[in-house]
C-alpha cells in the first residue's frame, strides 16, 4: 500500500509540474498580448483626445462665425433702418422747406 501511495503521489507530482509547465507557457505567450493591447488602447485614448480637441477647434469657429454672421446681418439692418430713417428726416425738411418756399412765395 505504501508503494502504491507512493507511485501515485509521483504521478501527480508529475501532473502538477506538467500543469504548471503549461501554465507558465500560457503566461508567457499572453504578456505580450496584453502589452500590445495595452499600447493599443492607449493609442486609441491619444486618438480620441485629438480627435475631441479639433473637434472642440471646429465647433468653436463655428460658433464665432455664426456671431459673425449674426452681428453683420443686424449691424446691417441697423444701418438700413438709420438710413431709412435719415431718408424720412431729410424728405420731411425738403417738404417743410418747400412750403415755407412757397408760402413766402404766395404773400408777395
Amino acid at each position: 500500500m505504501c508503494v502504491f501511495l507512493i507511485v501515485y503521489l509521483k504521478k501527480i507530482t508529475d501532473d502538477i509540474q506538467a500543469l504548471r509547465k503549461d501554465i507558465d507557457m500560457l503566461i508567457d505567450k499572453t504578456i505580450p498580448a496584453v502589452d500590445n493591447l495595452n499600447e493599443t488602447v492607449e493609442k486609441a485614448k491619444r486618438i480620441v483626445s485629438d480627435i475631441e480637441d479639433y473637434w472642440a477647434e471646429i465647433d468653436s469657429s463655428i460658433k464665432r462665425f455664426k456671431e459673425k454672421v449674426n452681428s453683420f446681418k443686424t449691424g446691417n439692418l441697423l444701418k438700413e433702418e438709420e438710413k431709412a430713417a435719415n431718408f424720412v428726416s431729410n424728405l420731411r425738411a425738403v417738404i417743410k422747406g418747400f412750403r415755407a418756399f412757397w408760402s413766402t412765395l404766395a404773400r408777395k
